[in-house]
């Protein structure tokens, strides 16, 4: 395994390439402590070319991210394979730590969660309407695609479950926050959402238009 590391702005990306065992994990762990002691608590993990990591490397990493939220910051993942990242979302529910497919995105989820850090109840109510929006825009979209697609139509179903699903757990989010404290909303499911959900909504409604 070798790690290389830039920065992008006040986030810190790693490029980790080869994949990680517990025995290469240490030598990550030391780069990331050194990060933490030198100021850095945004942290990308660019996870290159990896397949797989191990369930107890990512317990750890679970920890270090706990240390990094401590510090007001995060570590996200990216990574391109499929099949690294069905292995961290089925890790546990929700996922120990975020992944997404680019580095680009990674840095998005420090936009959002810096949004959120300065968010109030009614603007985290207003994000929640929006994704209520996109849920009833895919509704609409099923009428369509039953008439010209099944398949799509499976598969917008599945989407729209989903997204039920995730209203769900941001109304509970927005009732802590408004009952509770005024504590930054950090999920990363909740920041990811909305660009994701409304990219579906575009991509799933131009399927529907009829040929």
């Amino acid at each position: 395994m070798k790690v290389q590391l830039s920065n992008e702005g006040a986030v810190a990306i790693l490029g980790v390439t080869g994949e990680i065992d517990m025995h290469s994990f240490e030598v990550l762990k030391a780069g990331i402590s050194k990060l933490f002691r030198s100021g850095k608590n945004r942290i990308v993990l660019n996870l290159e070319d990896a397949t797989e990591i191990s369930g107890e490397a990512l317990r750890e990493l679970a920890i270090l991210d706990v240390f990094a939220r401590e510090l007001s910051g995060k570590i996200v993942l990216s990574a391109t394979s499929p099949e690294l990242k069905e292995s961290v979302r089925l890790f546990s529910k929700p996922p120990v730590i975020p992944i997404v497919s680019t580095v680009a995105q990674a840095l998005e989820v420090f936009t959002r969660l810096s949004d959120a850090a300065n968010a109030d109840p009614e603007t985290l109510g207003a994000w929640m309407k929006r994704a209520e929006t996109a849920e009833a825009a895919l509704l609409a979209a099923q009428d369509a695609l039953a008439q010209h697609n099944p398949k799509a139509l499976a598969e917008l179903r599945a989407d729209a479950e989903t997204l039920r699903t995730k209203i769900t757990v941001l109304e509970s989010q927005v009732e802590a926050l408004t009952l509770e404290t005024r504590r930054p909303v950090s999920d990363e499911g909740f920041l990811e959402k909305i660009a994701a959900l409304e990219d579906s909504v575009k991509r799933l409604g131009a399927g529907a238009s009829p040929a």
